[in-house]
């Protein structure tokens, strides 16, 4: 049996808007996401979606996303 991810609406814990160029979310309290602007949105979560389908299949752990390019980018959570 393979148990999907919880959905990306149930993960968000923080929307940060003060920035109008630069919407930033929280997943899980932990994850930063990287946005940018708000006509920019709808592609960034799509590239979001398919991220955490790559963080979540390989086990990374990430400390931040940014979507705002083409390519995410993936920082990795460092160890305390």
């Amino acid at each position: 049996m393979r148990i999907r991810p919880a959905s990306l609406a149930r993960r968000v814990t923080e929307i940060q808007v003060g920035d109008a160029t630069q919407i930033r979310l929280m997943l899980d309290d932990a994850i930063e996401v990287r946005c940018g602007n708000e006509a920019e949105l709808g592609a960034a979560l799509q590239r979001l979606q398919a991220a955490l389908k790559v963080i979540a299949r390989q086990q990374l752990p990430a400390a931040y996303i940014d979507v705002r390019f083409n390519e995410p980018v993936i920082g990795p959570a460092l160890d305390s």
